[in-house]
Formats: C-alpha cells, structure tokens, sequence
C-alpha cells in the first residue's frame, strides 16, 4: 500500500534508525536504575521534539508521552484514550564476542543491530515517529494517544505497579509493540517458583558429595551453563563412576559434560546447553536438566531424579499434575502450562531451583503450589511462590478496536492476519484491554533476548506504516471502539 504515510517512512527512515541506534547505545539491563532513567529521559526527550507532551510518574520509573485531541466527545464526555505500553530496559546481551555486530547498536547490512532494537527500545521510537507522522501529515485525532514507557518490564513490573497505584487514569485499550502480528489477543499466565532442597538430604551422590550447584542467568531465559563442584567422599572410587556417567550418557550430550579437576578430590562438572525464551523453552537445550541428567547416574539424588525424570524431555511436567485445564477456551487454542527449570544455586543449608512456568488459561498460583508441594513430599523440597505471578490473558478479538488493529495489520501488509497466543508474557497483562501488536512478522526470524538482535530498516519502515495506520484507524474514529 503506497500512500503519504508510507512515503513519509520511506523518507525518515534514516532518522529512525539513527534514534534508536542512540537509545540502544544506553546500557539500560533491567535492575541498573540510573541507565534505565537515562534511557526513558532519552525517549520523552525525542517524544517532546515530535511534539508530544511528556511527564515522568511513580517516582521517575514510568515516562508517559500524549498527543491529545482537540475537544471531548460529542456527548461532552472525556475522549477514550488509546495507549501504547512499551519498555526500555533490556536483558543483558552477554559476551559481546558471541554477536556478529556491537550489542550496544550498530548499523550494518541494511539493519539496526543491537540489544532492544527489537524488546522494545526500537518499536517504542517507531510508536513515537508514527505519532509525529500523523501530526505532520495533519490526520485528525478524536481520542488520546497515551505512550507509556517502563524501566521494569524485564523483572518484576514494580514501574507499571507503581504508577497504578497513583491513581492516573488508565487507557480504555490499546495494545504493546513487544510480541508478534498479526495481533495477539491470548498470553499464557506467568508464574516463578522456587524449590528448596535442604543440602544436608541432598548433597549425598555415590561416591561423591555435591559441594555447590550454578546454573542459568535469567528466570526468562533457558539457562546455557550449569556448573557442578563435587567431592570425592570415597577415596579411588570417584574417577571410575564419573567415567562410567559419561559413558553411559547420551551420545548427543557427551561433548557438552565438560569435567575438570580443581583441586585435592575435588571435580568440576559443566554441563553446555543453547539459551532461549523460556517461553519457548522446547527450542533450547536446557544445561539445567543436562546436569542433573550426568548427576542422577553418579548415584541416587533427589534433587537430580526429580530435575532429569520430571522436568526433563517434554518441558510439560506431565506427571506434577499440572495439566489440569481445557487447552481450547471459546474455541481459541490456549495450549498447555510448561515449566522451565532456569536458576539453580547454592545458599546457606541448601540448594535453591528456580522454575518458570507459562500458565494454561484458568490455571491459580494455588493450583501451582499444590501440585509442587505433592512433589516435594516425595522428593524432599519445598515450594514457595515468587511475586510476579499473572493470570493467563485473554481478550475478544471481536472488540472493535481488536478488529482495526487487524485491518491496519492486513492492508499495510497485505496479509491475512488472525489472532495469535503468545506463551510469553508482556505489558499486555498490565492493564485491562491491551493486545500485543509486533513488532516481529511471520516468518521472520524473533531475535528477543537472543544473541545478534537486529531490526531490518525495511521491517522498520512497515512497522511505522502499520502503527501510524492502526493509531490513526482508532484514534481519528469517532465511534466508541471500546
């Protein structure tokens, strides 16, 4: 579709790519509070230059742009206001020597490489020149355009909890650019929990004595390293059981068990895995699940059966008794509840295992618990819920601002769209009657806490299109679209 707004994009889209080069530059990892206050200071600065008035809120954690219509309804009300939720904190890049291009923003091979060109510095300055777009092109607003911008969306969400709690006016609808098209109207729960195996029960392992365990970086993330530091408790028998583990491993996991003698009867066991979206966890290879797979066959383990035999394989925890809801609701696909064992290490008196679940529609944190506390009868471990836990999210797609998001997404496009599940979790659930909307396309590859994150400058540019379409479709209407 050719029309001013295209052409509009087409001709700023150098500026475009230079700004978000400039905001990915801000080391903004989520926890590092000053970077994150200079990264949402940097995108209010650029939303005042559009034009847009712009107000810090909840103590400097939360930026919120406007572009306000002129007048109220036509019955004299307030106007409904549509809101854009987005984030400029990001996961930690990792070893910068592990990506093609600077992680910290490059312009290379027709892209903007770096981490949060695409989660979700670069959506939320395209949300942003889209406003500009419809302002310069003089398109009429008759509702609000609210962009509010967060510094926590990579933990906990205590920003978004905070600014709640002021009491502001929240948006009627709206959607976050920090999912996939078409349009996303269903997100599975989220919960964390964490486990707690006494090492005095659990630290015994044949011949050996489990001295401390690491593994993972992220409660989001499928953990690539996991590291096992052993002592040998019966003098000589060590060396030949963990020969005999390695040789009875599968042969696809022996070149990633890497063990190392580090000290007078001690042992290092490294087991290798590939990092993902604990989301998607099946497109990863857990190191977690790896090393407690080596460890059960050292010897009996409760902490390493119960990784290897019930977390490990399908990542569907089938026999915790979680599978307990309908994986269809309203004849739309919800799927079912996965669990990801992403953090383990050793505290004071025990070994800690952090797990992140993606919940199926209806599914409690009671529910969870209970079905954990089951097993920790049998295993020996504790449960204890982490704060954070969110309801699966579901909204109609028969909305009628649900329905112009779609048609915004399928004229820019030319595409037939239709309304997706995300196993992730975003700003969506934040607030009633959001919708994750992009920035990732079908059948382009989701580079969202991966390494060699990038945005292409074409894919930039249909963005821009589709969201100054969508905002101009909802906010220019005059119709109740609630």
């Amino acid at each position: 579709m050719t029309d001013d707004i295209s052409r509009w994009f087409e001709a700023n889209i150098d500026s475009i790519a230079r700004d978000i080069l400039e905001l990915v530059a801000v080391r903004s990892v989520s926890g590092d509070v000053a970077a994150s206050r200079r990264a949402l200071e940097l995108a209010l600065e650029k939303a005042r230059s559009f034009g847009l008035s712009t107000r810090l809120e909840a103590e400097g954690r939360v930026g919120v742009a406007e572009l306000r219509c002129d007048g109220g309804t036509a019955g004299g009300g307030e106007p409904e206001t549509l809101g854009v939720l987005a984030h400029v904190d990001v996961v930690d890049p990792g070893d910068p020597a592990s990506w093609s291009h600077d992680p910290w923003g490059e312009l290379a091979d027709g892209a903007v490489w770096g981490r949060g060109c695409v989660d979700d510095k670069g959506p939320l300055l395209i949300c942003l020149w889209a406003l500009r777009a419809l302002r310069e092109l003089g398109r009429p607003l008759r509702k609000n355009v609210s962009v509010i911008i967060g510094t926590m969306e990579e933990i906990d969400w205590e920003d978004l909890r905070a600014y709640k709690a002021t009491g502001a006016r929240l948006p009627d609808y709206g959607f976050t650019p920090d999912g996939a098209f078409p349009v996303t109207n269903r997100e599975k729960g989220y919960c964390d929990v964490t486990l707690s195996f006494p090492a005095d029960v659990h630290s015994g392992l044949g011949p050996w004595r489990i001295v401390s365990l690491e593994g993972g970086e992220a409660v989001n993330a499928v953990p690539e390293k996991a590291v096992a530091v052993l002592e040998e408790t019966v003098p000589g028998a060590g060396r030949g059981s963990i020969a005999a583990a390695l040789e009875s491993s599968p042969a696809t996991e022996q070149d990633e068990l890497v063990v190392e003698r580090i000290g007078d009867g001690l042992v290092s066991v490294a087991a290798r895995g590939v990092a993902t979206h604990s989301c998607f966890p099946g497109k990863g290879e857990n190191a977690i699940v790896r090393l407690a797979g080596f460890l059960a066959r050292l010897g009996p383990n409760g902490l390493a059966e119960f990784v290897s035999s019930r977390l490990g394989g399908d990542y569907l925890a089938r026999g915790l008794g979680l599978q307990t809801r309908p994986e269809i609701v309203d004849g739309e696909y919800f799927g079912p509840t996965t669990v990801s064992p992403d953090l383990l290490s050793t505290a004071a008196g025990r070994f800690e295992l952090t797990l992140n679940l993606r919940l199926a529609f209806g599914q409690t944190e009671e529910e969870v618990l209970s079905a954990f506390g089951r097993a920790g009868e049998r295993y020996g471990f504790s449960a204890r819920a982490e704060p954070g836990f969110m309801p699966a999210l579901f909204v109609s797609k028969d909305r009628p601002y649900m329905r112009a998001l779609m048609s915004a997404y399928e004229r820019r496009t030319g595409l037939v769209g239709e309304f997706a599940l995300d196993p992730g979790t975003s700003y969506a659930k934040a607030m009633p009657g959001i919708a994750a909307f992009g920035p990732a396309f079908p059948g382009k590859p989701d580079l969202c806490h991966e390494v060699d994150e990038r945005l292409s400058l074409d894919d930039a540019a249909m963005l821009g299109q589709v969201y100054a379409d969508a905002i101009c479709s909802i906010a220019g209407s005059s119709e109740d679209l609630a």
